[in-house]
């Protein structure tokens, strides 16, 4: 009985998968076919992670702290990549297997299409009408609050002194003497 619970702890920990390398490997992407890559986020959709793009068009994670941010850990699998300028967005499919290059050797590229680029890229001749914002400022009212000497009297914490009631008011800072 024992024998068998030892097979199928193995079993579960070592499983099928793992046996034929599905194992997580090393790899650096890069997007090619932008001039500014600092527009550009791509998410992957396996994962459910987003990835920014540094000034040589390498994908990285901006929360990860380790030293090789370029480094994306993928199994061997179809994977598709979205990438988002300026909120616009294309998909590109990547397969990964045994014949991709990984971190130690040359990025995988992703061509963006150019009409992609074309299509989402800001027109610059456009002219903009100025905009004037105009507002009426508030006027902010102040409270005012007449007390008598008995009821100063009355305020807790004051021990029946006025003076003290006074000094508990916001704004009033008493005097050291």
């Amino acid at each position: 009985m024992r024998f068998l619970f030892f097979l199928f702890f193995l079993f579960i920990s070592f499983s099928p998968l793992k046996l034929l390398g599905d194992t997580l490997q090393s790899y650096k992407i890069k997007l090619k076919g932008t001039k500014d890559p600092s527009s550009i986020t791509v998410y992957l959709e396996s994962s459910e992670e987003f990835f920014a793009v540094d000034k040589d068009g390498l994908l990285y994670s901006p929360f990860d702290e380790t030293e090789n941010k370029t480094e994306i850990k993928l199994t061997y699998t179809n994977y598709v990549f979205e990438v988002i300028i300026f909120g616009k967005s294309e998909k590109y499919p990547i397969t990964i297997n045994e014949e991709s290059p990984t971190a130690s050797e040359t990025p995988i590229v992703i061509e963006i299409k150019k009409k992609t680029v074309n299509k989402i890229s800001l027109n610059k001749t456009r002219n903009l009408r100025e905009i004037k914002v105009r507002a009426k400022k508030e006027k902010i009212s102040s409270s005012r609050e007449i007390l008598s000497s008995d009821e100063s009297r009355l305020i807790p914490g004051t021990g029946g002194d006025i003076l003290k009631g006074v000094a508990n008011f916001p704004g009033v800072i008493p005097a050291s003497g």
